[in-house]
């Protein structure tokens, strides 16, 4: 019998955050469009295509009730691939298993939607684990058959599992263990869980791990494998379904030391194997059972800590009670232990099976009810199998609010391969990537966005617009300041195409988005860089002007509103205050035209910009500049002099030669070196000979 123990001896490993996630699901491609369809009862399975049924695709002689059949579909074109953007030629392209092209535009938006640039990856040690199942693209290739040389080599580099993720891995240039998975329908569990051997391990310090199903191709032997699997009618499970899912992971630690968005936390993971079945694709209770107490174990808890299990749901007669059966035994659901229903469901119902990246889609459900605080209400449950034992389980027919912070998520493959998550609901940090500047009242929020063609960046604007019109009024600055801020510092910026919107409040953005025109928004054409090619950083220089640019209240407005100009130009007072006995804050509030200390506040202006870019991440790297005044600025940015010695020597050049001068101007002239210092001698010289007359 099994049994779940526990002892103080028990180690509990690390948790793992999930950070981002990027998703194609039947009727959704983003959080908010699936928790509606699931909230909603949406059923997203619809009737399969009359195209996919053509003779020449190996249909011959199907009759009409078998292409009947229904499906879950992602609402994108598979067959369509930015290649110029990926860098990979027409011929290479050709044998890229769209499974692979998608997985590395999920990749891409994965890490966008946890605020991580995708060039901060290269040469780290970053992980890439990626689950599959179906190989058909290979199928198509070999039917289409070519006599070209090297195309095995070609259909195993595009097709292969492996390949699928060193392909990621390559594009982003990172280094760390990188892993084809294929289990069957625990592929991308299986991904997840590998992800979280190497975080723990310290093997890596981010993975991307998830998985994809691409059905490219009817299979007919599934539908008759399958056929009357409606009637079952626990967790609906439909013929098959195009998917795919990916999550970036980090160590707890490293999330809250980089003031991630922690949307979830994997507590623990464990995995079986039905290796003592009668033949491999027969589950057990016992093999299913074993997965969930590896992962209690793994995450030090017990099985009544555990209030609800998203559940793998295969809909077969065979599976499903023999799943229902090993979550009763594992959670000692007949133990009378349990205070409550154990809550049981499973998102196939409403998107179908999703074959090898259900445990992905499973998990993304259960961080949608850890963010909105509830449980979806359960598709299709009038009627039950009257096979399986529910005393003590709960399958909810409407939404229930969602108190607990703990749920399980079975995965179990056809392999025999059985995977099973714990996810743990985190409070909100206090602290986030958000500058405590940026949290404050802004004048004006800024959003910037670039692509590397005219259509992409008309395409992001788009979803830049869906994304603010998403936003509702008790949001308020926060979440506007956090989402600009995350546009700034958490994406990759392209050259080839770059726009800006500002505006004062959610509304502004959106009208400058949404009219080019009036906006101060180029259009595309003119905004394009065709000069600048780089492969290597962005080269910065700053530049410090000298006196004559200063006017009264300069930067009043920038210190009400940022804490960050407000902290440095505060260090600056202070040594002004100890040195010079003047409070710059005095001249900066003053509301006459007139300059007062204007060297000293120049000066105070220049280093309070200097390091407030800098602790942004805007570092010079090509060189740095100072005219007149602002070589003092300029040598404090090279760390020639510290500031103490920079206030003293402003402070001594107003006191024994500014002050002492009387109102002068600066000439501009338009020559070289050598006339001017002819006319500097010409002038000098009449000017000395009228003093002696």
């Amino acid at each position: 019998m099994l049994t779940h123990t526990m002892t103080s001896e028990t180690a509990r490993e690390e948790p793992v955050a999930i950070v981002g996630v990027a998703f194609r699901l039947p009727g959704a491609n983003d959080g908010a469009t699936l928790w509606k369809n699931l909230m909603s009862r949406t059923d997203s399975v619809g009737v399969v295509q009359s195209s996919r049924w053509a003779i020449e695709k190996g249909c011959r002689g199907l009759k009409d009730e078998e292409k009947s059949v229904r499906a879950g579909f992602i609402d994108i074109d598979v067959d369509k691939f930015d290649s110029t953007f990926w860098g990979l030629s027409p011929l290479e392209l050709g044998f890229i298993d769209p499974q692979a092209r998608l997985l590395l535009q999920l990749s891409w938006e994965a890490l966008e939607n946890a605020g991580i640039p995708s060039k901060s990856l290269r040469g780290t040690a970053a992980s890439v684990l990626v689950g599959t199942w179906r190989d058909e693209y290979k199928d198509l290739i070999l039917t289409a058959g070519t006599t070209e040389g090297g195309e095995e080599v070609r259909r195993y580099l595009g097709c292969s599992t492996g390949n699928s993720a060193a392909r990621i891995a390559q594009f982003f240039g990172t280094i760390g263990p990188t892993e084809g998975i294929e289990a069957g329908c625990s592929a991308s569990s299986c991904a997840i869980g590998a992800a979280v051997r190497h975080l723990r391990a310290k093997r890596t310090n981010l993975a991307l791990a998830g998985g994809a199903n691409l059905i490219l191709k009817p299979f007919k032997a599934c539908y008759h494998l399958l056929v009357g699997v409606r009637c079952f009618k626990l967790m609906l499970m439909v013929l098959r379904e195009l998917t795919e899912g990916l999550s970036v992971l980090k160590r707890v630690t490293d999330a809250k030391l980089d003031g991630d968005n922690i949307l979830g936390v994997i507590r623990g993971y464990g995995s079986s194997q039905d290796g003592l079945s009668r033949n491999v694709g027969t589950p057990t209770v016992d093999g299913e059972a074993k997965a969930m107490l590896a992962a209690l174990e793994d995450a030090a808890l017990t099985p009544q800590e555990i209030g609800w299990i998203e559940m793998h749901g295969t809909g077969t007669m065979v599976g499903d009670p023999i799943e229902v059966a090993a979550t009763r035994l594992a959670y000692q659901v007949s133990s009378g232990k349990r205070s409550n229903p154990l809550i049981i469901t499973s998102i196939k119902a409403n998107i179908g099976h999703t074959e090898s990246v259900s445990g992905a889609a499973g998990l993304l459900k259960v961080l949608l009810a850890m963010k909105y605080g509830s449980i979806p209400p359960q598709l299709l449950t009038a009627d039950l199998n009257p096979l399986i034992n529910f005393d003590g389980l709960l399958i909810p027919k409407i939404a229930q609010e969602w108190k607990g912070s703990l749920a399980g998520v079975s995965s179990f493959g056809i392999t025999g391969t059985n995977t099973h998550l714990i996810l743990e609901r985190v409070v909100p940090l206090a602290a986030s990537k958000t500058d405590p500047a940026l949290r404050e009242r802004t004048p004006l929020y800024i959003l910037p966005f670039s692509a590397k063609s005219a259509g992409a960046l008309k395409c992001l604007k788009k979803k830049h617009i869906q994304a603010l019109e998403l936003f509702e009024e008790q949001d308020g600055d926060d979440l506007l300041a956090a989402y600009c801020y995350s546009a700034s510092t958490g994406r990759h910026h392209f050259d080839e195409y770059r726009s800006i919107a500002i505006g004062c409040n959610r509304a502004e953005l959106l009208h400058a988005l949404q009219t080019d025109s009036k906006s101060g928004i180029e259009a595309p054409s003119q905004i394009k860089n065709k000069s600048i090619k780089r492969t290597g950083p962005t080269p910065i220089s700053f530049l410090f002007p000298g006196h004559g640019c200063q006017y009264a209240g300069m930067g009043f407005e920038l210190y009400n509103t940022c804490s960050t100009y407000r902290r440095y130009f505060d260090e600056v007072n202070s040594h002004v205050i100890n040195i010079a006995g003047i409070d710059l804050l005095e001249w900066l509030q003053d509301d006459k035209d007139k300059p007062v200390y204007p060297v000293l506040c120049i000066f105070a202006l220049e280093y309070s910009l200097l390091n407030m870019w800098m602790e942004w991440g805007v570092r010079p790297n090509l060189c740095v500049v100072g005219h007149s005044l602002g070589e003092v600025a300029a040598a404090t940015a090279c760390g020639v002099l510290s500031l103490a010695t920079a206030v003293r020597l402003i402070a001594s050049l107003r006191q024994n030669v500014m002050d002492e001068m009387g109102p002068g101007q600066m000439a501009v002239l338009m020559a070289d070196e050598s006339k001017t210092c002819s006319m500097i001698y010409e002038y000098t010289k009449k000017y000395r000979m009228g003093k002696l007359g």
